[in-house]
């Protein structure tokens, strides 16, 4: 074979991701990747293509790969997929009723107004929510879901118990970073909207710029700088057509109730910047956003927040401030401490976090 192969195909396939294997998915296009990895027999790649109701791609062969030590006779292939709004709507259609299905079976029927995304050590608030009663089902048991696999995201949604009428918490989110493409890292969120959500709590790990933000405080965002150069709201569409959004995603509303909430922990306001990732900034990059107004840097919520925003859904980002940013200290970046700092404040902030879903409406404190 000479050359790249380029063919489009309509097939049911053995998806691979990150070695590992799934035997016997459908290649999902409600998962509207920039590019995933697909095994094929050789006699695939000579054609032989069987008839499915599986998404059209691009497919270019790469090189062979081992499974369990050994090497694999088929060939690994890049296959590029063609994102169709429609099959991602399908998809999350799809993802909702394997959601609503599972919780009325144990019992959980209440609709649904609040969510909140849990980032990098504030898994908490889900833990005690779980010995309360609260029903979870994970992320890979849901068709069409992005299962993040960064130390510190669980990767399940909670619902129900003692502690969680009419709102639902996301533990652990998928990243950029990780090689989901932004309609992946904000799917939940289309998820999170069909299950009739319309407060939206987004909360992650960020590294201080702002001298006055110390690890173990708490900032609401209250605008953002996005150093992805692309939108979650990119899309096929008409010439000349241009999305309009509101001036802001974040809600001022949900920020001044926020900052009313009774706590120990200290609270300010600032500007997110979310930064691609996975490597850490450097202090020149640090410096640049310090002087375009960044107060704290990270690696996510931006994009839910924009979409969530679209969809008509009120949001409000709590950054929790886990280390001082690139440059700004004399010690290295490290992620393991960054857990350790958002742990040491989980209890405290899980507090607050019931405390505000309180004061939002959702039902009075225990």
């Amino acid at each position: 074979m000479t050359g790249p192969l380029v063919r489009r195909i309509r097939a049911d396939l053995t998806l691979i991701e990150d070695e590992r294997i799934f035997p016997g998915a459908t290649l999902p296009a409600c998962l509207c990747p920039s590019v995933i990895t697909v095994r094929f027999s050789r006699s695939d790649i000579a054609g032989e293509f069987p008839d499915s109701r599986g998404p059209d791609c691009s497919v270019i062969p790469g090189n062979s790969i081992g499974f369990d030590g050994r090497k694999s006779s088929s060939e690994v292939h890049r296959v590029s997929m063609i994102n169709s709004p429609t099959d991602n709507a399908q998809c999350v259609l799809k993802a909702a009723d394997a959601f609503r299905r599972t919780w009325l079976t144990a019992g959980v029927d209440e609709p649904l107004h609040t969510a909140v995304i849990l980032g990098s050590g504030l898994q908490g608030a889900a833990d005690k929510a779980l010995r309360h009663g609260a029903i979870s089902v994970e992320f890979a048991k849901v068709p069409g879901m992005p299962v993040p696999q960064v130390e510190g995201h669980e990767g399940q949604l909670a619902t129900g118990g003692e502690l969680l009428n009419h709102c639902v918490l996301m533990q652990g989110r998928p990243h950029f970073f990780e090689g989901f493409s932004l309609a992946e890292v904000t799917f939940p969120v289309r998820l999170l909207a069909e299950l009739g959500i319309r407060t939206l709590i987004v909360t992650n790990a960020a590294g201080g710029i702002r001298s006055s933000l110390q690890p173990g405080d708490l900032m609401i965002i209250n605008d953002h700088l996005s150093l992805v150069d692309i939108s979650p709201l990119r899309k096929p569409t008409e010439f000349g057509h241009i999305v309009c959004r509101r001036e802001t995603c974040w809600s001022r509303r949900l920020l001044d109730i926020a900052q009313k909430i009774e706590t120990t922990l200290r609270i300010h306001t600032g500007c997110y910047a979310m930064m691609p990732g996975p490597n850490y900034e450097t202090p020149a990059e640090i410096r640049m956003l310090a002087a375009l107004g960044a107060d704290a840097v990270g690696m996510s919520s931006v994009p839910e927040a924009i979409v969530a925003s679209q969809l008509g859904i009120e949001v409000m980002g709590v950054s929790c401030i886990t280390n001082p940013a690139a440059g700004l200290s004399d010690h290295p970046i490290d992620h393991r401490e960054i857990g350790d700092t958002a742990a040491g404040l989980e209890s405290e902030f899980t507090h607050w976090l019931e405390r505000l879903i309180v004061a939002l409406g959702n039902r009075d404190p225990g």
